[in-house]
């Protein structure tokens, strides 16, 4: 018996494809439900693409006995469809993994992980895990500048010239203090 003013389902899959409700708070809302509880298994969602082929699509993913969802995106063309972005339910974003570890948690599988950061018509920063080694810093022609407590403690100026205390350095190393300028070397 439908539940809804709309009500398609799937006796072979035992799940409601599509249903409408209504609440107080949310107004309408698409409901897609399975009685499923399943680590990963795909619950419900909303595809488009090509006649038979899904380009792109957005799903709810079960969590679990946990009793929580995520959400996936997932992209693709005619021949293949990866999921893109998971958000789950404590609100971890991950691209390119479906387990992020952090609030968000950029993975490359087979290349770099990268996270830009760029302004139209300004600098570009860029944070990336190669294979053994971290890179970041500045990819333009710009200044890169250190800071901490909001506060700029050294620059790298585009010429390769250095400053600590300085945020115009005129030597390859430039150090200035407001009080007495100390540079320690120590050996071992």
């Amino acid at each position: 018996a439908p539940t809804a003013k709309l009500h398609v389902g799937d006796p072979a899959l035992n799940a409601t494809a599509l249903t409408t409700a209504t609440r107080l708070d949310m107004g309408l809302k698409l409901s897609f439900t399975s009685p499923s509880n399943t680590e990963n298994h795909i619950f419900g969602g909303i595809s488009m693409g090509g006649t038979g082929e899904e380009y792109v699509g957005m799903y709810a993913i079960d969590g679990g006995s946990g009793g929580h969802a995520d959400l996936a995106l997932f992209t693709g063309d005619s021949s293949t469809v990866v999921e893109a972005i998971r958000i789950l339910s404590d609100g971890k974003v991950g691209i390119g993994t479906t387990a992020p570890a952090n609030l968000l948690h950029v993975l490359g599988n087979s290349a770099n992980g990268e996270i830009k950061a760029e302004r139209a018509s300004g600098a570009v920063s860029l944070l990336q895990a190669q294979a053994s080694l971290v890179r970041f810093g500045a990819t333009s022609n710009h200044d890169l500048h250190l800071i901490s407590n909001d506060d700029t403690k050294v620059t790298i100026k585009t010429s390769g010239n250095v400053g600590i205390g300085t945020t115009s350095p005129a030597e390859e190393l430039h150090v200035v203090s407001s009080s007495t300028g100390t540079i320690r070397l120590d050996g071992s």
